[in-house]
């Protein structure tokens, strides 16, 4: 049997719930494969920065969706780079040490129309700075 993601090449939704980090070459295969992708959901340990370039590249992945719901968090150093189609950000984040990164994910995302996020306790003040880019 061929484990191959290869001939998987047609998706437009994929929702990557996989938190082995050997799932992350079969994720990064299946975004190479799948250039007409519109919305991708995935865990927040699956974000490296061939990942997010993978994202950034894909003029037809206009929704992303990140789920951070770990205590440990290896993100807060990353440099991200503009995730210019992302026009709707879903980001269920509930522990703390990934504000930081969720912010930068927000600030990247400079076309962003629309955003669903839930702040933790007294972040809503810096949360609004973030969102003034937002398209009326």
């Amino acid at each position: 049997m061929d484990n191959s993601t290869n001939s998987i090449s047609s998706l437009k939704f994929l929702y990557w719930q996989c938190t082995h980090p050997r799932g992350i070459p079969i994720l990064t295969e299946i975004l190479s494969n799948n250039p007409n992708l519109t919305s991708l959901y995935l865990n927040s340990n699956c974000l490296n920065p061939r990942i997010l370039s993978l994202i950034s590249a894909n003029k037809e992945l206009t929704t992303l969706t990140i789920s951070h719901t770990s205590r440990a968090s290896t993100l807060s150093d990353m440099r991200f780079i503009k995730l210019l189609y992302i026009k709707d950000l879903n980001i269920y984040n509930n522990q703390p040490n990934f504000n930081e990164t969720s912010n930068k994910i927000i600030e990247s995302c400079q076309n962003l129309e629309i955003l669903r996020y839930i702040p933790l306790p007294n972040l809503e003040n810096h949360l609004f700075s973030l969102v003034t880019n937002l398209k009326n």
